[in-house]
């Protein structure tokens, strides 16, 4: 299945694959071959099939290989987090079971973890929130005002 979806992101883009982030896009987009239906690691130490990049597998000395997976145990997973704020987190959490990205994408390769996409929920929950923040902080200065005013006012009596 990853063998799959790896290949069908090589045709329809690069940000489709998993784990690469939008500042890496461009190294993953120079390193395939669509011709050849390669993958040059980043260090340029080896060419592999396309097919055995995000397998679980680490092929390249430099694990550029395993963007989506934490086969190669070092380095970073971007999350895309569509619908809320986009995150990077170590590679060894991925598939780990826990769901460290709201939208689940660090598990997607975990068939064990079953991992809701929340991120539009706790979007509008921030929204939410940051508005009664702001309301609450207008309201505040509004009856701040209001009793400095009265204040002065006594005061002068």
């Amino acid at each position: 299945m990853m063998i799959l979806l790896f290949s069908l992101a090589a045709v329809i883009g690069v940000e489709k694959i998993r784990g690469v982030s939008p500042a890496n896009a461009g190294q993953y987009r120079r390193a395939i071959s669509h011709r050849k239906n390669t993958f040059t690691c980043f260090d340029k130490s080896k060419t592999i099939p396309l097919e055995r990049v995000n397998d679980g597998y680490c092929d390249c000395p430099d694990g550029s290989d395993e963007p989506g997976t934490n086969a190669c145990g070092t380095g970073e997973f971007y999350c895309r987090n569509t619908g809320s704020v986009a995150k990077v987190i170590p590679k060894w959490l991925v598939d780990d079971g826990i769901c460290d990205c709201c939208d689940g994408s660090d598990e997607a390769g975990n068939p064990y973890a079953h991992c809701e996409d929340v991120c539009g929920a706790i979007r509008s929950r921030s929204i939410k929130l940051r508005n009664n923040i702001t309301n609450m902080t207008i309201e505040g200065a509004k009856l701040r005002s209001k009793y400095s005013n009265r204040g002065r006012l006594e005061l002068s009596l």
